[in-house]
């Protein structure tokens, strides 16, 4: 179930610009704890109770199970209701081939679970205004590696 949270965050400017979130709940049975900025998906191989409440890093194949981002890390064997589903987040991105800039649209990172990229490793990068998942990088992130970046996400 779905949280509402609304408030003002005070920019470097000065100027506290309305925003909101939405969060969602989630169960970490990976048997690792989840980094902050990681893209969850709904894991279909968890068993036992609150099956639909179960999440793991996502895969590039399973776009329509994506759930949200982990705004905090979530140690292994543990809940967490701070799973943005929309809102800006800061996210684990990966300049893949090409840096990132303010405004990409991004998708599920093509290896590395969990990140999102620029390089259209995902199959809703063709006709990203359809996509039911969205991402869009609100700040350059440059190189390989996966750092947190701020993005628009709406699942």
């Amino acid at each position: 179930m779905a949280k509402v949270i609304s408030g003002t965050l005070e920019g470097s400017d000065g100027i506290a610009p309305p925003y909101t979130k939405e969060y969602t709940t989630g169960y970490n049975d990976t048997g690792s704890a989840i980094a902050q900025g990681t893209v969850l998906m709904l894991d279909t191989t968890a068993t036992g109770d609150d099956l639909g409440f179960h999440v793991a890093p996502s895969t590039v194949t399973n776009e329509n199970l994506v759930v949200g981002v982990a705004e905090e890390a979530i140690a292994a064997g543990a809940w967490s209701d701070k799973i943005v589903v929309r809102g800006v987040v800061d996210a684990l991105v990966s300049g893949g081939t090409t840096d990132v800039a303010a405004g990409d649209d991004l998708t599920l990172h093509g290896s590395n679970a969990g990140t999102i990229d620029n390089d259209g490793d995902g199959t809703f990068t063709a006709c990203p205004e359809t996509a039911t998942v969205k991402f869009v990088a609100l700040e350059a992130s440059t190189g390989t590696s996966a750092v947190l970046t701020k993005v628009k996400v709406s699942v």
